[in-house]
């Protein structure tokens, strides 16, 4: 049962619209209730103290109680609240779609704040329920990325190497999955970066000239080692059962 008591909300950042003012309400279990009415009266803020996302996320002047099964709901952390609770947005495509298939899978995983151990084992059961052999496919991709990237620096030179830093360093400081802003931006960085390490080469040591490619793999190989050390001490990190994403 979820239960509003003369709940008021007003957003901090002075937003005008959307706020609730004393709403009392009750939803009986199996109940099915239409939140009806023009556009910023408030119906998704009403949904937000439901979710939980009022207060965790979006946070305001809140006052009144809002109850689930008799316990007020911002005691709960999200992760909880998240296997009570359920909501799609206006746009269920920035919900529920991934740009990647392991996201998909984990997608649930994730919401219940589950440790990475146990969301990288579901994630194989899943996989091998669907005919995936992990293990074979996991090593065949390495593999293959190896003699991709062996190929290009052989054919191309060490200049190619640029191709396979500034993607890591651009996703590490945009983050993944928002391509439209990774693909540009690492175009604008690898052309940069060569620029720059072509300039250091010829005034470093003027007036000799350092080949460009001996400047770029002395930049780049401490940045893939410090990616590989950063990996292993986040695989070999315990997990905290019952840890809670708030």
């Amino acid at each position: 049962m979820i239960e509003l008591k003369d709940v008021s909300f007003t957003y901090e950042n002075g937003e005008t619209e959307n706020n609730l003012s004393h709403i009392n309400l009750t939803i009986q279990d199996g109940e099915t209730i239409l939140f009806c009415g023009e556009s910023g009266c408030g119906k998704t803020t009403l949904t937000r103290l439901i979710n939980g996302l009022i207060p965790h996320y979006y946070g305001g002047k809140l006052t009144g109680q809002v109850l689930l099964d008799g316990k007020e709901l911002k005691d709960y952390p999200l992760y909880q609240i998240g296997q009570r609770v359920g909501s799609v947005f206006q746009n269920p495509r920035t919900q529920f779609y991934n740009v990647d298939t392991t996201s998909e899978i984990v997608f649930g995983c994730e919401n219940m704040a589950l440790p990475v151990p146990e969301m990288r084992k579901r994630l194989e059961e899943t996989a091998h329920s669907l005919g995936l052999p992990v293990n074979a496919t996991r090593f065949g991709l390495i593999l293959i990325a190896c003699v991709l990237a062996g190929a290009a620096v052989s054919f191309s030179g060490l200049v190619s190497f640029v191709g396979l830093l500034c993607p890591h360093i651009v996703r590490r400081l945009f983050g993944q999955g928002r391509h439209r802003v990774l693909l540009p931006a690492a175009a604008l960085l690898g052309a940069s970066f060569v620029t720059l390490c072509d300039l250091l080469s010829r005034v470093l040591f003027a007036p000799y000239e350092i080949p460009v490619g001996i400047l770029l793999s002395f930049l780049g190989g401490p940045f893939f080692l410090f990616l590989i050390l950063k990996q292993r001490r986040h695989h070999s990190r315990p997990s905290r059962k019952g840890a809670s994403h708030d």
